[in-house]
């Protein structure tokens, strides 16, 4: 035989529909008074969090200025195809016997003179070092830019996640203080019936002490959430005295829906994914760095023109014709042969061709680490659609669970221990819906980062 709670009498059934409004009005009024502080306190949404973190974090400033070195590495190495040229000036006194160049003689004396010199070089062979250092350095560019995006995409991820957990603090506070303020509201009734001798006083201590316990678990998630806003505020840069709060998401149960699958997921990963360019990167530079190191075992060949001139005191000339008559020109070729150099070149290339399979195997490594984390994150948001729908009907029916038991309290067909213990489990239900539902759109807004769709205009909401 099921119990059915009759509605007739007027008292017990004005406080279950006090019980049924009471958490509506409560949920509209702290909404409205959370909207209306996060106005005056000037409320940030996610995109406004992550552009934010991207402008102001040191990190990412760094790589920037990694990105501006590299970019003069390259344009330094474009420069090494250009000819060297130097001049020098020499002046200075010389005791003895000295040569005249223009008289073509000896004499022994104090002489007083200077040389000027101009000389060029050009390297004609080096073993293909230089395309081979310019490649090198065009490959550092792309690792650069490949970081940058990296450490971009980990601070977009880090803000997200702190961002929907603030999100979920903020539900928590307010169903925590819904809940203690209903608790607040049993006590009071409990006190005017145990003063009416209608309830036992092990029902009203019941009630005291479910009150403390919401009246605590309270305080917890005001900590938790003033702990989070913290952790997003350092993320963010922004002071402690500036006024902040996080603009809430829309409530859709649209959103609790993922348009790609698996496959879709890992392709689109692949084309954008920082870390597998970055391991390309390091493997391309370390097989251009052993074409390098084994170009040191080459000879090298250079052009090596000069002009020159000298004057003395000795022989005083004007300055006409010491450019006419006393010049020296000279056009030559060097060959530089490595005979012998305790074999430094030879272990460099060993070790620089170590260095070439290492990165190859960091490439693979990498591609597969990134399957594995794009499958990891796909499942994880299969399982949270799976943990959502099971959330919503654990509310459901938890709902549903707390107006019978409260029904049946007003009625007195049963005591606080049974109340309080459905009233925890709708608490819980509430919490586990939040949970889900925030944790789920945290998953795909993450996804989004993975897939390169983050900032390009299009939506997986």
């Amino acid at each position: 035989m099921h119990f059915k709670p009759t509605l007739t009498q007027i008292e017990p059934k004005h406080n279950i529909q006090l019980m049924k409004i009471f958490p509506v009005v409560c949920l509209i009024f702290c909404l409205a008074f959370y909207c209306g502080s996060i106005k005056a306190q000037q409320a940030w949404t996610l995109d406004q969090c992550m552009d934010t973190a991207l402008k102001r974090n040191l990190t990412l400033a760094k790589a920037a200025n990694n990105k501006i070195v590299s970019r003069a590495d390259y344009q330094q190495a474009k420069m090494k195809y250009i000819p060297s040229l130097n001049a020098s000036i020499f002046s200075g006194t010389t005791w003895g016997i000295y040569v005249i160049p223009a008289l073509n003689q000896l004499v022994n004396g104090n002489n007083i003179g200077s040389s000027e010199n101009l000389n060029a070089s050009i390297n004609l062979y080096e073993g293909m070092r230089k395309p081979n250092t310019l490649k090198e350095k065009r490959e550092g560019m792309d690792l650069n830019d490949n970081n940058y995006t990296k450490s971009a995409n980990d601070i977009s991820v880090l803000t997200i996640q702190q961002y929907f957990q603030v999100l979920l603090d903020i539900e928590t506070v307010v169903k925590a203080e819904q809940t203690v303020k209903q608790s607040q509201l049993q006590v009071e009734r409990s006190k005017n019936l145990y003063a009416q001798q209608s309830l036992a006083a092990g029902d009203l201590y019941n009630m005291q002490s479910q009150l403390a316990t919401d009246q605590f678990n309270l305080v917890n998630a005001r900590n938790t959430m003033e702990s989070d806003y913290l952790a997003l505020r350092q993320t963010l840069v922004i002071d402690e005295d500036t006024a902040f709060r996080v603009l809430p998401v829309s409530d859709d149960s649209s959103q609790i829906v993922f348009p790609f699958n698996l496959e879709q997921c890992i392709e689109m990963s692949v084309k954008s994914a920082p870390e597998l360019k970055i391991a390309a990167n390091n493997a391309r530079m370390a097989e251009l760095n052993a074409s390098i190191q084994r170009a040191a075992l080459q000879p090298t060949l250079s052009f090596t023109p000069s002009i020159g001139t000298t004057t003395s005191n000795l022989y005083p000339i004007s300055l006409e014709n010491q450019l006419a008559d006393n010049r020296t020109i000279s056009l030559g070729f060097n060959l530089s042969l490595p005979l012998f150099n305790n074999y430094t070149n030879q272990f460099a290339v060993v070790n620089a061709e170590i260095n070439y399979r290492n990165s190859m195997l960091d490439e693979s490594i990498a591609d597969k680490d990134l399957a594995k984390k794009i499958e990891n994150a796909y499942h994880d948001i299969i399982a949270g659609e799976k943990k959502y729908s099971a959330a919503k009907e654990q509310l459901h029916f938890a709902g549903e669970n707390f107006k019978y038991e409260s029904e049946k309290f007003s009625l007195g067909m049963n005591n606080a221990l049974t109340y309080n213990d459905a009233k925890s489990k709708l608490i819980q239900a509430q919490i586990d819906m939040a949970s889900a539902k925030y944790d789920f759109l945290m998953k795909k807004r993450v996804m989004r980062v993975y897939m390169g769709l983050n900032g390009q205009g299009q939506q997986i909401k």
